[in-house]
């Protein structure tokens, strides 16, 4: 505790710098949550949207209200947020490019198992206006 500090100040100076985030996180959460509920009751949503976007608000806030409270007790937030950016972006690009061969895996596999066209069906699709005509391999 600093020397200049009397007790009451050093817990009252620790209390304000935890408890206030915190406080203000559950606040904010709590207008998120309502303000969410309005946009989703005023528009054709469905309930289930505001589901995730409440837990990303919860994630996000409790990532600010532990960056805050490390802060005030002297921890060098900035490569700690820094190696979590990083990570997450490593992770995000990781996803992505995962998700891409998996979904082209998934459909090849689809086709090959389920086999959805015949010889000589019409295909088309609809949002590129796209239309042909399954033929056989021409050897």
């Amino acid at each position: 505790m600093p020397e200049d500090f009397s007790f009451h100040e050093f817990v009252i100076h620790h209390l304000t710098g935890t408890v206030l985030p915190v406080v203000l996180a559950l606040l904010v959460y709590w207008l998120m949550g309502r303000a969410l509920r309005f946009l989703v009751s005023k528009t054709a949503l469905p309930n289930l949207a505001l589901k995730p976007a409440l837990v990303m608000v919860r994630y996000l806030l409790v990532m600010v209200v532990l960056f805050s409270i490390l802060a005030h007790f002297g921890v060098n937030v900035e490569g700690v947020w820094t190696v979590l950016t990083a990570a997450l972006a490593t992770i995000a690009v990781g996803f992505v490019a995962l998700w891409s061969v998996l979904c082209n895996l998934l459909c090849t596999l689809l086709l090959i198992l389920f086999k959805p066209f015949c010889i000589g069906d019409q295909i088309e699709l609809p949002p590129d206006e796209i239309k042909g005509e399954v033929k056989a391999d021409e050897e």
